[in-house]
């Protein structure tokens, strides 16, 4: 059963889903952070379709916009990282209200799964993460973003090379048809969560479509730091560094399997 509503204080309210279990309820509480513009759009079925598999299973589980996007509220572009980890940090205390449990796993993709692990490091009772295809580096993110943004305008408007892009486009605080404005813009540089200072949780894994050498340095430190990690590799193609690809809807019935799966064998 899913039901709609929002939470948090009432001038910065934020929208959200329960996905309440249908099945023997687990002693573990589940939250959905979600990816950012055009990549929430391309994953939002699956990751409700997730959503009703975890409460399927037996999991309360919550998924809920930032601030400032989606339903939440807040004018488009005006929020950026900090703003949304206390959302994270308000969705985790909603969960606990809902359900009565305490014990909470996230689950993040893309931009979510690094918000979600940088939440983790100051949120007590966060038993796991589950990273799926995770931003590592902020700064990176950023730059690929630009550089598709530039792509997909050259290749929809036949400029013939980008030194002939309008300089409203290059300047632009719009990328990919989401605002892109000043507290993302400067707040999205610093992320990087390849050297988290610390992560209380007991076990972290991380789903990707591709090898990434962020990947490689995140783990290790994850390691260092004490947390059992696994690291699974599918075989699904989950483009998205392509410019054709970018309303490419995710179907990702191999990843949202394997993170069930994941749920189920690191808390047997």
């Amino acid at each position: 059963m899913r039901v709609c509503f929002f939470f948090g204080e009432a001038e910065n309210a934020l929208y959200g889903v329960h996905h309440a279990p249908s099945a023997k309820i687990r002693q573990k509480a589940i939250l959905l952070c979600y990816p950012f513009g055009r990549e929430y759009m391309r994953s939002h079925r699956a990751l409700v379709r997730l959503s009703d598999q975890l409460a399927e299973a037996g999991f309360h589980t919550l998924r809920f916009d930032y601030s400032a996007t989606g339903d939440s509220a807040g004018d488009d572009g005006e929020s950026g990282l900090d703003a949304w980890l206390i959302d994270i940090q308000t969705a985790v205390q909603e969960l606990r209200d809902i359900s009565g449990i305490e014990t909470i796993s996230m689950i993040g993709l893309r931009l979510g799964a690094a918000l979600a692990a940088r939440a983790a490091t100051s949120l007590s009772n966060i038993d796991s993460l589950v990273l799926w295809d995770p931003v590592v580096c902020g700064a990176t993110y950023s730059e690929h973003l630009v550089s598709l943004h530039k792509d997909f305008v050259q290749s929809s408007y036949h400029f013939p090379s980008p030194e002939l892009l309008p300089a409203e486009v290059t300047k632009s605080e719009e990328l990919l048809g989401f605002k892109f404005g000043s507290k993302l813009r400067t707040s999205l540089p610093g992320l990087d969560i390849s050297q988290l200072p610390g992560l209380d949780v007991r076990w972290v894994a991380l789903i990707s479509t591709d090898e990434q050498p962020e990947y490689s340095l995140l783990l290790e430190n994850l390691s260092k730091l004490g947390v059992q990690t696994r690291h699974c590799r599918i075989q699904e193609q989950i483009a998205w560094d392509e410019v054709k690809d970018i309303d490419l809807v995710l179907t990702a019935h191999e990843a949202t399997n394997q993170i069930i799966q994941s749920l189920g064998e690191c808390d047997a």
